[in-house]
């Protein structure tokens, strides 16, 4: 899995969305796998959501910020005080979040 790509995602195109959602989770599967055969246990949720919502944000901030203390990697400022429902804030996070796959995907070697 090429973590170092997020598909293009529209935050006001439900299907664009849900390929983000889908693409996401089974990102953070692999990373939570490539922490694991490190020797690194760090927090695991159900990331099976409908939307990019204030829920999802804080689940997924959770999950990067342990990934991030056990790597030694900077976090994105806004990665969890978003507005969702703000287009432009959001066109911002997706392309934070992209960059910061793309440095965990390094540090992983995956």
């Amino acid at each position: 899995m090429n973590l170092a790509f997020i598909p293009d995602t529209n935050p006001v195109d439900p299907a664009s969305v849900h390929e983000f959602l889908d693409y996401n989770a089974l990102a953070h599967q692999s990373i939570h796998s490539a922490l694991l055969e490190r020797g690194f246990v760090t927090s695991q949720f159900p990331l099976t959501y409908d939307a990019i919502d204030h829920d999802f944000l804080r689940t997924n901030a959770a999950e990067c910020r342990d990934w991030a203390d056990a790597i030694g990697l900077g976090l994105p400022p806004d990665l969890s005080t978003v507005d969702p429902d703000n287009r432009s804030e959001m066109l911002d996070w997706l392309n934070n979040y992209q960059n910061f796959m793309t440095q965990v995907s390094f540090a992983l070697g995956l």
